[in-house]
């Protein structure tokens, strides 16, 4: 896994969300990759919050993720239904984007 390719990944689809007019509630990372970021973040001195961020985003870990990195829920998704979006980079499932309907 390389941690700074998902990291990335992540950063250019938050990006590309907000180039949409859209906001992000939450992105959620897979175990895996949630303690491979703590890692890499002691590695280059930052600390752990106990509030985390990911580039300005609420982020979290998220136990059930299993087939994706990451998962993104864009403002709103938890309201009226969401759209789930997952993306798979030839047989590398890479992220689920959810957003309002």
């Amino acid at each position: 896994m390389d941690i700074q390719k998902i990291q990335s990944a992540a950063i250019k689809v938050i990006n590309s969300i907000r180039n949409r007019g859209l906001e992000v509630d939450v992105i959620q990372f897979r175990d895996d990759v949630w303690d491979a970021i703590v890692e890499d973040n002691k590695r280059i001195g930052f600390r752990n919050e106990s509030n985390p961020e990911f580039a300005g985003c609420k982020a979290e870990r998220q136990e059930l993720l299993t087939l994706f990195a990451f998962r993104i829920i864009a403002a709103g998704a938890y309201k009226g239904g969401i759209h789930e979006i997952d993306i798979i980079d030839g047989t590398n499932d890479i992220y689920s984007l959810a957003t309002p309907k």
